[in-house]
């Protein structure tokens, strides 16, 4: 299968235009996003030292940022001043350390801002702990303190709360600092003793209400418009199941091919959460905690890749009637790992070729329009980087998500469809009006604002995805897919300059390369075993 020349052109001037606006598309928070989880950990020890409190044997560190406070921060007062307060010190992105002993139920938690500003300071305390000594600590000691542990100044900032606590075997006192800054925003802090020990230091923003009241339309409107995707979304799941069910019993439902591509999509799914398994309970053999995060994947995805298997099947079916099979003939080559076979590497080179194009699409539309995006990295960006090992994360789920929701929606839906109705038309707008519908709501997905335009942004995406299933075939759609989310979930790791990253970004290429013919050798061949006799 050739690969269109025009295609070329559209995938080179797509891919020159992603590369030379993606900064603009997701751009990131102007802070440090890399630091190891030795370096957190090694920050936060010191300060528990400071504290007199001895930091444990074990760490957990993950990265986290505020979306609702960094939302207001841009558009409250703009971005470049949202960056500088961010940079400077705000509480809207920190590293999370939990500093723990096996089998000792204390633990340590240390929220650090990443230019290493203490944001919180939590010590737990069992009920049966030895008392602590007690003295009186007085509302300025109680001040100096707490701006010491924040490197933050006081001056100008009020009380708004203290209290006393009698426990069984501890006195507690908290106070709670306030500050008014521009436009409604907040600054709290607020320290906890027991006894004479500090036990508990937070430190954040308070957004103004009427901010979260305005706010609240908007993304109730793209939940809205998630579920109305969702709801076209079922009955397009149960069609296949029905259609599954009634091959299987002429005997026309082929399993073997869909067995291993569900279950291959499940196995990879799994996968891609072990990187970011995080044991947290010092009381709990770590195998055990496994064991339950493991399990409990199983019971919330196991009925998810079950219909997968059957929409798998239901689309080869129809597929074979329609079409002659040639929509997913190359797809069984994939899953039965036959890349050296024609068919799979040209579509694991015009896939690759289609999803720069659709990279350059989204860029193409959200410059063109003017269309607002917001600060990175949220929610499955999120994820990725505070995984072990974020290209095997990124390859492992999005390769599942790339096998689930086109198989779904252009291998069987835009199949049976276009059988049912005969419009092919309606076969491609269909399912891409279900999948732009369904990712309205997704906030790591470019623009923000306004409010319909992800939505619509995902429909053009979905829309180009059908044209290339009827223009080639189902795994073209798959690996196009794929490289795709690659791209943009690689891109901060790909932005410094990360080779893992950029490896990963061209996984949906391996097929291709597989099946390159092997290099002769310039040396002297060996003799044929059919001469071996001979000589």
């Amino acid at each position: 299968m050739r690969t269109p020349w025009w295609l070329w052109c559209l995938a080179l001037l797509g891919g020159a235009l992603f590369f030379l606006r993606a900064p603009q598309l997701w751009p990131l928070v102007r802070v440090d996003l890399q630091l190891s989880d030795a370096e957190v950990t090694r920050r936060a020890r010191g300060i528990a030292q400071n504290l007199g409190v001895r930091g444990g044997t074990l760490s957990t560190v993950t990265l986290s940022l505020d979306e609702t406070q960094i939302d207001f921060l841009d558009k409250t007062f703009g971005r470049e001043q949202a960056q500088r307060r961010i940079a400077e010190g705000a509480p809207v992105a920190r590293y999370s350390a939990v500093l723990s002993t096996p089998g000792d139920p204390h633990r340590i938690s240390l929220d650090l801002h990443p230019s290493g500003k203490l944001l919180v300071f939590v010590r737990t305390i069992e009920d049966d702990d030895p008392m602590p000594p007690d003295r009186a600590v007085s509302e300025p000691e109680a001040r100096k303190t707490l701006g010491a542990l924040t490197e933050t100044s006081l001056t100008g900032w009020r009380l708004i709360s203290s209290a006393r606590r009698d426990q069984p075997n501890r006195v507690e006192r908290t106070y709670v600092y306030e500050q008014l800054l521009e436009k409604g925003l907040r600054e709290r802090m607020a320290i906890g003793y027991a006894g004479g020990q500090v036990v508990r230091v937070v430190r954040n923003f308070v957004t103004p209400p009427e901010y979260l009241r305005r706010a609240r339309p908007d993304s109730q409107a793209q939940e809205t418009l998630e579920l109305i995707g969702m709801g076209m979304f079922a009955p397009l799941t149960l069609i296949g199941a029905g259609v599954f069910l009634l091959r299987l019993r002429g005997g026309t439902a082929r399993l073997r091919a869909p067995a291993i591509l569900a279950g291959g999509a499940f196995t990879l799914l799994m996968l891609s959460h072990l990187p970011r398994f995080v044991a947290t309970d010092p009381l709990t053999p770590d195998a055990l905690e496994l064991a339950r995060f493991l399990v409990s994947l199983m019971g919330q995805y196991g009925w998810t890749f079950a219909l997968l298997f059957a929409v798998i099947s239901a689309g080869d079916a129809l597929d074979r009637e329609v079409r002659g099979g040639t929509g997913g003939r190359t797809l069984d080559a994939f899953a039965r790992l036959r890349w050296r076979t024609p068919g799979v590497a040209a579509a694991s080179r015009n896939g690759f070729l289609i999803g720069v194009l659709c990279g350059g699409v989204m860029t193409a539309l959200i410059w063109l329009l003017g269309w607002r995006c917001a600060l990175q990295p949220r929610a499955f960006h999120l994820a990725i980087l505070n995984s072990t090992s974020p290209p095997l994360v990124t390859l492992t789920y999005f390769l599942q998500i790339a096998l689930l929701e086109e198989l779904g929606y252009r291998y069987f839906a835009a199949t049976w469809i276009e059988l049912k109705t005969k419009r092919r038309w309606l076969a491609i707008l269909v399912p891409a009006l279900i999948y732009g519908l369904t990712h309205a709501s997704l906030g790591f997905l470019p623009p923000a604002e306004p409010l319909w335009a992800r939505a619509l942004l995902m429909c053009v995406v979905g829309g180009i995805w059908g044209v290339a299933f009827f223009r080639f075939d189902a795994l073209t759609v798959v690996l196009s897919h794929l490289a795709a989310d690659l791209f943009i979930f690689n891109w901060p790791g790909i932005q410094r300059g990360d080779i893992g990253s950029i490896l990963v970004a061209a996984a949906p290429l391996l097929p291709l390369v597989v099946s390159l013919p092997l290099p002769r050798s310039s040396g002297t061949p060996f003799p044929h075993a059919d001469e071996v006799g001979k000589t």
